[in-house]
């Protein structure tokens, strides 16, 4: 594992940023981000093969060196999937008010 990576892996990522429009609060659209699902190559030359330029990269998660693109195996992704959409906000109650609330509820 290189510096980079190791370093990286401690570090959460940005909150999402939010804006006020009309007097509500909303959520700032995420900027975009290209990113490659390469195919292994085994072989004379192994590695990983760029979709978008066929050039050759020696590990994922990695940038492509021709192309910039971002490499990175559905495995990269699903790992770092709860990043991209955060647990909403939960309200604290309580014992009393939960006790009422279960009480309301009960049929």
């Amino acid at each position: 594992m290189m510096l980079k990576d190791m370093v990286l892996s401690h570090i959460s990522p940005p909150p999402v940023l939010e804006e006020i429009v009309d007097g509500r609060v909303r959520k700032k659209p995420a900027a975009g981000m290209w990113v490659g699902f390469p195919t292994r190559r085994e072989g004379v030359l192994p590695g990983w093969q760029c979709p978008r330029c066929r050039a050759l990269a020696p590990s994922v998660p990695s940038d492509c060196g021709v192309c910039g693109l971002k490499l990175l195996s559905s495995s990269h992704l699903a790992r770092s999937y709860h990043h991209l959409f955060p647990v909403p906000s939960f309200r604290g109650v309580e014992d009393s008010e939960q006790s009422t609330e279960r009480k309301e509820a009960a049929p």
